[in-house]
């Protein structure tokens, strides 16, 4: 199993004596009251641990609070088999039919197949089919130049531009300025240690001091006495 390395918080285990102190307060107190009280926990931990401990709210709770869904409570408030929509039959009130979609309505930014644009990536794409998915009806212009040259691309290769040699403009998206390369080839080549192996020190020395800050902290909470 693989560290947080600082991305997920450190896990706080529950004492003794805060399970003690669910087992008494939890039936009648409210969980935002408790996990206030104990300091370090959340409401979603105090469920959990009041579920491990066999641990639910009291009759005079739930009732006190207004009950919970239990099959019963509510049910004269819910919709009943076959029951009829005020609006079944009825035209929709404003002007939701001027603004609504159609059939065989065309958006207005639709675009013909055969086109270009860029995309949020600033990569030249190409229109080659029309679909209900609109980001699969495109695919990079420099993909399709490399496969009208050689064919379908290898299964864990992927065409990229030469170092120097990217562009969205057409007249410069040429079979020279491509090559089709590895997986582990485009992993190497935009590996943070050959860009910048400082940084990249820096990056691991980050994770080792993270690691350490939270062993302190995992190693404080299990000391602390219990009350």
């Amino acid at each position: 199993m693989t560290k947080s390395r600082g991305i997920l918080p450190p896990k706080v285990f529950w004492t003794e004596a805060e399970k003690a102190i669910v087992r008494e307060l939890y039936p009648n107190t409210k969980n935002s009251e408790i996990v206030k009280l104990l300091g370090r926990h959340t409401d979603k931990s105090l469920w959990g641990i009041a579920k491990k401990l066999g641990v639910k709210k009291s009759p005079e709770y739930l009732r006190l609070m207004g009950g919970q869904l239990d099959g019963v409570r509510g049910s004269q408030k819910r919709f009943q088999p076959g029951h009829v929509p005020w609006i079944a039959g009825k035209k929709l009130p404003g002007r939701t039919s001027a603004t609504s979609f159609v059939k065989g309505q065309i958006p207005a930014n639709w675009m013909p197949l055969g086109a270009r644009r860029v995309n949020s990536l600033g990569v030249l794409e190409r229109k080659i089919k029309e679909g209900p998915n609109g980001a699969l009806n495109w695919e990079a212009e420099h993909r399709l130049i490399w496969k009208d040259a050689h064919g379908p691309i290898p299964r864990n290769h992927c065409v990229a531009f030469k170092p120097g040699r990217f562009s969205n403009q057409l007249e410069l998206v040429t079979l020279d300025a491509i090559q089709l390369l590895s997986r582990k080839e485009v992993m190497l080549e935009n590996s943070i240690w050959r860009r910048s192996p400082e940084l990249a020190a820096l990056y691991q020395l980050k994770g080792q001091i993270t690691r350490q800050v939270n062993r302190i902290k995992k190693e404080t909470e299990h000391a602390q006495p219990a009350y």
